[in-house]
């Protein structure tokens, strides 16, 4: 009987004050989790520009990362054609070997920055390369390479070498045989020796120590 009389009297109460009950909205619902970050193999003379978890580039392709996030490495260890890195965050490596077309790491006009979170490793590659206004936490390293070798504004965490390059095979003679090494800052040293005779140029960088054969 109480009951009944505290419900009719909580009744004409809200009734007479004008009362209205306070009704909890309901949760929103959580959001869908982003899609997890896909390994990606190129295509043969493919563009990519999305969020990856690693990239290799298979042998003889022709492939461009443009604005693109690398969260592991980027392998193009097998002969691939042209490699070209632009305006592209990559988190761990980059690892080029056997390239037979142009290797290009940082942008278009060298305007941006670039980031590798690891080194940057070039080998036995016959194309021309240009590495430049890249960051690369640790090092920057060239290898029996046969093109022509630019490599300008660079911040380097650790080191740049270049050593043991091949003899130049290309027709142009800019840069041509000239390996040339330019407004770079490294931490510790830059090593530019050991290039098949070939000649340097190294000037305007920043360095503990720099090793660099002059161009005659």
């Amino acid at each position: 009987m109480k009951r009944v009389v505290i419900a009719v009297l909580t009744a004409v109460a809200v009734a007479l004050l004008g009362l209205v009950p306070v009704l909890q909205a309901p949760a929103a619902p959580a959001a869908p989790a982003a899609p997890a970050a896909k390994k990606l193999v190129c295509e043969d003379g493919g563009t990519y520009s999305g969020t990856y978890k690693s990239v290799r580039f298979p042998a003889g392709f022709d492939c461009t990362l443009d604005g693109a996030t690398v969260i592991g490495n980027v392998f193009a260890k097998k002969a691939p054609g042209s490699v070209q890195i632009l305006s592209s965050e990559v988190g761990h490596n980059i690892m080029i070997d056997g390239a037979t077309g142009l290797v290009f790491i940082g942008v278009e006009g060298c305007k941006i920055d670039p980031h590798a979170g690891n080194n940057i490793k070039v080998t036995n590659s016959t194309g021309d390369i240009l590495i430049c206004e890249e960051t690369i936490d640790n090092n920057l390293m060239l290898r029996g390479n046969s093109g022509a070798i630019s490599v300008f504004r660079n911040t380097v965490g650790v080191n740049i070498q270049i050593a043991h390059n091949e003899a130049y095979t290309g027709a142009s003679t800019h840069p041509g045989e000239t390996i040339r090494v330019r407004h770079n800052t490294v931490r510790n040293r830059i090593v530019v020796r050991a290039n098949d005779g070939r000649p340097a140029i190294c000037k305007n960088n920043t360095a503990k120590a720099e090793i660099c054969p002059s161009a005659p």
